[in-house]
């Protein structure tokens, strides 16, 4: 999947100047990257700038969601490709998920990852109710694939803040297969790429489950 196909890599970046440019150059082998700086403020987009293929940044910090929306409409508007995977800045997606990546049938057309560590107590129950609702262990793994296919499908509908799983609800409503596969992640020093901050973390994991519910059974308002 992943030899024959070109592929771009996905980033969003809040402040990782200490693990951005490893990412990139680890992930720059397998295909291009492309960084959405969200405001951050140290020296992330200067290090982006340099050794990513193309970098958007973000006058302020919008979010985790509007980064990887806008990354991913940039793409589907500008950049030839096959395969968008979004990883996280921080370099705790290990190289090795690429053979992974490439062993998901060509068919697919949206998969996700399932982390082998976990770094909130509300992912731990998330991924309990998820496997019951949606067939899936990890909803909010930062590790996500998406085909070109989908993503023209997905243009019709709005971007709603779901911490990165808003596709998955558009699958649910689309009918459409959400695979998932085993990822090896390092330990961060960071406890999440969205929120650092242990209570609200978890907080805002549980609201955004409960929206990618809502957003996947009622769907009528959301397409545009």
């Amino acid at each position: 999947m992943v030899n024959d196909k070109k592929i771009i890599f996905l980033i969003p970046a809040l402040n990782e100047q200490k693990n951005i440019k490893k990412t990139i150059i680890n992930f720059k082998k397998y295909g291009k990257v492309v960084v959405v700086d969200d405001g951050s403020i140290d020296n992330t987009k200067i290090i982006a700038s340099k050794y990513s293929n193309y970098l958007i940044i973000n006058n302020k910090n919008m979010g985790y969601d509007f980064s990887i929306y806008r990354g991913i409409e940039y793409i589907r508007k500008k950049l030839n490709f096959d395969l968008i995977v979004v990883i996280d800045g921080d370099g705790q997606h290990s190289i090795r998920n690429i053979k992974k990546i490439s062993k998901l049938p060509s068919t697919v057309q949206i998969a996700v990852g399932n982390r082998n560590i976990k770094n909130r107590l509300a992912e731990h129950i998330v991924g309990y109710l998820s496997k019951f609702i949606f067939c899936l262990n990890d909803p909010f793994c930062g590790l996500k694939v998406y085909s070109k296919l989908f993503i023209e499908k997905a243009i019709n509908y709005k971007n709603i803040n779901c911490i990165g799983a808003y596709y998955i609800a558009i699958a649910k409503i689309e009918k459409i297969k959400v695979f998932q596969f085993d990822v090896s992640i390092k330990k961060s020093g960071k406890t999440s790429s969205f929120d650092n901050n242990i209570i609200s973390g978890n907080i805002r994991i549980i609201q955004a489950f409960f929206k990618l519910i809502l957003l996947s059974f009622l769907p009528k308002r959301w397409i545009n």
